[in-house]
């Protein structure tokens, strides 16, 4: 596993900036462009405690990173959180999570690989379930709105839009978006952030942007 002191001149850098050269690359954000979902995990905790229900301890170990309508769901009907509405809570964790991004900066990995993969001539796309407009918002405060394409996934899962772009590069903290790369012939770049370090991701290369 590569920190930023050692994947500078790695042949990993090298043997990724390459299988990027002309292709498609998808980005994940949270975790992966910024070290983001311990924020995530703080903004559903905070609408919950304000119902007053405390989300187990042990909840995001295995249901982040999928879709937050699902997240929800799973919350209400499972562990009976009190929850009438969803769109009502995901618009309340949108302002939430707003206000505690504001602390956010750009991961290393992206800071090195997004002008490097422009230099190649590899087309940048930025898929994630997550939150596409305070994304945006994000990816144009880091100053890489001109590299970085955000998609807007609606209600799709993020994955639904591989088969279309076929990337060249996945570069993801789940395993399971890893794993659909692979299938694809991408090249998987396996990010460990705060949240997910010890994970098993399985990819051709790993990277911990918090080291």
């Amino acid at each position: 596993m590569h920190a930023r002191a050692t994947w500078t001149d790695s042949i990993a850098r090298q043997m990724t900036i390459a299988a990027a050269a002309g292709r498609n690359v998808i980005w994940d954000f949270d975790g992966t462009i910024a070290d983001t979902e311990h924020l995530h995990e703080e903004s559903f905790r905070a609408v919950l405690a304000v119902r007053g229900f405390h989300v187990p301890d042990d909840y995001f170990e295995v249901n982040f990173g999928g879709s937050e309508e699902a997240i929800w769901l799973t919350l209400r009907d499972v562990h009976g959180a009190p929850i009438d509405e969803i769109a009502d809570v995901v618009a309340e964790r949108k302002d939430v999570y707003a206000t505690l991004a504001q602390q956010v900066e750009p991961g290393w990995l992206v800071e090195d690989l997004a002008p490097a993969f422009e230099q190649v001539g590899a087309v940048q796309y930025v898929i994630s379930n997550g939150q596409h407009d305070t994304n945006a918002d994000l990816i144009r405060r880091f100053g890489f709105h001109d590299l970085l394409r955000s998609v807007n996934r609606g209600t799709r899962d993020k994955s639904d839009f591989y088969p279309e772009l076929r990337p060249a590069v996945i570069l993801d903290d789940r395993s399971h978006y890893l794993g659909r790369g692979r299938t694809l012939g991408a090249l998987t770049v396996g990010v460990h952030n705060n949240r997910n370090r010890g994970a098993q991701l399985g990819a051709d290369v790993t990277v911990d942007i918090a080291a």
